[in-house]
């Protein structure tokens, strides 16, 4: 058996800084397209409809009547990745991450997406627009759940507690034997604790990320945690233990205006559009390539420069490629983000399971990776 989620450990975090203000333009400025495709069922809520007694009934959220994805959450889902891998500052008391207390001496995550502590405020530099379905979205019939409900630490020590206190960051695993919805646990005797859905089990969104004021080597950190490598993914929306939320961002434009820090009223002097506009919208062939190619050495260039930094803050040898960075929080990343072969393996353990191991440790993620099981009675 093996937990739903795991906890991605901590490593030597890069510098906090007083992040770029908002009064001037300085730095790069831009617009990031984004397609985020359906790998696994998912469902994101707009309200319930609940009768005493009985499970919540729980719409997918929607504009204008069509299937959307909000975009707070989006940039939430971004948020946690970036912490993650630059290991930023956490938003809870935590020894391992201290939280970040100044506006004037911020985390790259905070720097970026923003920070507020009593009438400490950086607003941030990036925001995400909510996702829309494209057209030829599925859904599943309504299906009940098997129960969900908020982590109960404190219950369950050393368990979950002393785990989450010595690691780090809860990453969910991404399940890929759940591509269809028959895969997915469901309740056929639900309660009041059980909640009713409307999967979304095939369908693409689209989305952008604007930036502006961001200095590059947060902006290569961006870019890693939007751009993930092949047969990696990202985890959305509800219902993760069970499976469901694992999509796969593609970015598919790219307009970027750079600022001339010497002369930044330049920008209004230039007439001839932005520095970069790359989109692969309705291209095939050659010109899909060659503006793929294009838009894959500005990525390059930025994530390069990034990950060059980490090494050297951790006291290694430049390395171009932050996935080959042999750094805790990159090696458990590798695993947390990909899609394991022993997903079929994935359940919570239950009251019994607890009541006759009570002094089981949660495997790491690498002990998890290399065979370690938790018992399954």
């Amino acid at each position: 058996m093996i937990n739903p989620y795991n906890f991605v450990r901590s490593d030597k975090h890069m510098p906090r800084s007083e992040p770029v203000g908002h009064d001037r333009l300085r730095g790069r400025s831009g617009i990031i397209s984004c397609r985020l495709r359906v790998v696994t069922p998912i469902f994101t809520p707009a309200f319930a409809l609940r009768s005493q007694g009985a499970a919540a009934d729980l719409r997918f959220f929607r504009i204008d009547n069509h299937p959307a994805l909000p975009g707070s959450s989006l940039k939430g889902m971004l948020r946690s990745l970036v912490e993650a891998m630059c290991n930023g500052c956490s938003p809870f008391d935590n020894r391992i991450q201290p939280p970040c207390k100044s506006p004037d001496s911020l985390c790259p995550a905070c720097r970026v997406f923003g920070y507020l502590k009593g009438r400490h405020v950086h607003a941030g530099h990036v925001g995400i627009s909510d996702a829309l379905a494209e057209a030829g979205y599925e859904f599943s019939d309504r299906v009940t759940m098997k129960e969900l409900s908020s982590p109960k630490p404190q219950r369950h020590t050393p368990f979950y507690e002393a785990a989450a206190k010595e690691r780090g960051r809860k990453f969910y695993y991404h399940q890929e034997h759940v591509r269809d919805i028959s895969a997915v646990p469901t309740e056929t005797r639900p309660t009041h604790r059980n909640v009713r859905i409307e999967p979304l089990v095939r369908g693409a969104f689209n989305f952008t990320l604007r930036y502006w004021n961001v200095e590059e080597l947060d902006l290569g950190l961006l870019l890693y945690a939007l751009d993930l490598p092949p047969e990696k993914y990202h985890k959305f929306g509800m219902a993760k233990p069970l499976g469901l939320g694992t999509v796969r961002i593609d970015i598919v434009g790219w307009q970027e205006n750079q600022v001339d820090p010497a002369d930044p009223a330049s920008r209004y002097r230039d007439f001839d559009g932005p520095a970069l506009q790359v989109s692969l919208k309705g291209l095939k062939g050659d010109a899909l390539a060659a503006a793929q190619q294009r838009m894959r050495e500005r990525f390059t260039a930025l994530k390069q420069a990034y990950a060059r930094q980490y090494s050297r803050i951790l006291g290694h040898a430049d390395v171009d490629d932050l996935w080959e960075i042999e750094a805790k929080n990159i090696q458990d990343l590798r695993v947390m983000l990909s899609a394991v072969n022993y997903s079929k393996e994935i359940h919570y353990p239950g009251y019994d399971w607890f009541r006759k191991h009570g002094d089981e440790q949660l495997p790491t993620v690498d002990e998890v990776e290399s065979g370690e099981r938790l018992p399954n009675d």
